[in-house]
C-alpha cells in the first residue's frame, strides 16, 4: 500500500501498483483496497502474491490462516518444488498461476498412495482454481491431483495436473466445472464417485492415462463430457457405472490398446446413458448398460443396443 498526500494534510490509502496491475490483468474491475501479509491479516477482499506472503514454505500456513469470510485471490507466482503435504483450500478463494506450463506451479512428492495433494476445507465451496500446474514429481504415480469431497460450486479454467494416482477425484460434491484443462498422464485421470452430481466437463485433455481415464462410479447423475480429448488411455476412455451420464462432441483415438479398444465402456448398473455426436477413430462402444441411447456418432459402430 502507499499514500497519497492532500492538500488538506490527511492522507489517503490506495492499493499498490503491483495489486492494480494484476487485477487488471485478471479482469477485475476495480483493485481490492486491502493488501496481504503472510499471517493474512487482511479484514477484506484481497490479492495476494504468493512471493509475497512467505513464498513456498508458508503457503500451508497461509491456506489455514485464512477464514472465508472474505475471498481472496492468491497468484502463485513462484514454482514450488518439493511439497510433501496436503494443501487445504478454504473457502471462497481463487487459487491462479501465472500462465499454463508458466514459472507458477505446485510439485508434490513423497504423498501416499490415496493421499490429496490439493483439498478443499470441509463443508466449504465457490473456489476457482486457474491457470495453474499441478503435478506429482517422484517416480511412481501417487496420490490425488486434487479431492472433493462434500464440496460445491468448483470450478477449474486452464489447469494442468498429472502424473498423480488419481488426477481429480469427487463425491458428494455439486455443480463442479472443469474447462480447457488438461488432466493427463495419471493412472487415472477424473474418478467420479458417490453423489458427484451436475459435474461439467468441457474442452479438456483427458489422455494417456495408465488405466481408465474417466471412471463415473457413482451412484450419481446428471454428469457431462462436452468437446473433450481422449487419447491413449490404457485400457480406456469412459467407464460408466450410473444414471443419466451425457458424452457429447468428445474425440476418442487410441484408447484402450491394453484391453479392448473400448473408447466408451456403459456398464450393466448404468442407467439412461447418452453417446452423441462424437468422433471415433480405433475405438469402439460397449454397451451393457439400460436405456442407452446412441446417435449421430462418427467413425464407430453402434451398438444394437444402444440405437
Amino acid at each position: 500500500m502507499y499514500q497519497q498526500h492532500k492538500p488538506n494534510g490527511r492522507s489517503t490509502a490506495f492499493p499498490s501498483p503491483r495489486v492494480i496491475g494484476a487485477a487488471l490483468a485478471l479482469g477485475v474491475a476495480s483493485a481490492p483496497a486491502v493488501a496481504c501479509d503472510a499471517a493474512y491479516t487482511t479484514t477484506g477482499p484481497a490479492y495476494c502474491f504468493l512471493s509475497e506472503v512467505g513464498g513456498c514454505a508458508n503457503l500451508p500456513a497461509f491456506l489455514a490462516a485464512h477464514q472465508p469470510i472474505f475471498p481472496v485471490t492468491l497468484v502463485i507466482d513462484q514454482q514450488c518444488p518439493a511439497i510433501s503435504q496436503t494443501l487445504v483450500l478454504p473457502g471462497r478463494m481463487t487459487l491462479a498461476g501465472v500462465g499454463r506450463d508458466g514459472e507458477g506451479a505446485l510439485l508434490f512428492q513423497n504423498l501416499g498412495l490415496n493421499v490429496p495433494a490439493i483439498a478443499v476445507a470441509p463443508g466449504q465451496g465457490n473456489i476457482e482454481i486457474r491457470d495453474l500446474l499441478i503435478r506429482y514429481i517422484s517416480a511412481v504415480p501417487r496420490g490425488i491431483g486434487l479431492r472433493l469431497n462434500g464440496n460445491h460450486m468448483i470450478s477449474m479454467n486452464g489447469v494442468r495436473i498429472d502424473r498423480f494416482n488419481v488426477g481429480v477425484e469427487g463425491t458428494d460434491s455439486y455443480s463442479i466445472v472443469i474447462n480447457q484443462s488438461n488432466i493427463s498422464d495419471n493412472r487415472t485421470n477424473l474418478y467420479l464417485g458417490h453423489q458427484a452430481n451436475s459435474w461439467r466437463v468441457r474442452d479438456s485433455i483427458l489422455g494417456r492415462a495408465l488405466g481408465w481415464s474417466v471412471i463415473v462410479r457413482g451412484p450419481n447423475n446428471d454428469v457431462l463430457f462436452d468437446g473433450n480429448r481422449l487419447e491413449s488411455n490404457q485400457l480406456g476412455g469412459f467407464q460408466l457405472f450410473t444414471l443419466g451420464t451425457v458424452l457429447s462432441n468428445n474425440r476418442l483415438e487410441f484408447n484402450g490398446q491394453a484391453g479392448a479398444w473400448h473408447g466408451v465402456d456403459v456398464r450393466p448398473t448404468a442407467q439412461e446413458t447418452r453417446i452423441l455426436s462424437n468422433i471415433f477413430s480405433t475405438d469402439n462402444i460397449n454397451d451393457t448398460g439400460a436405456d442407452t441411447r446412441c446417435a449421430f456418432n462418427i467413425n464407430v459402430a453402434e451398438p444394437a443396443s444402444c440405437l
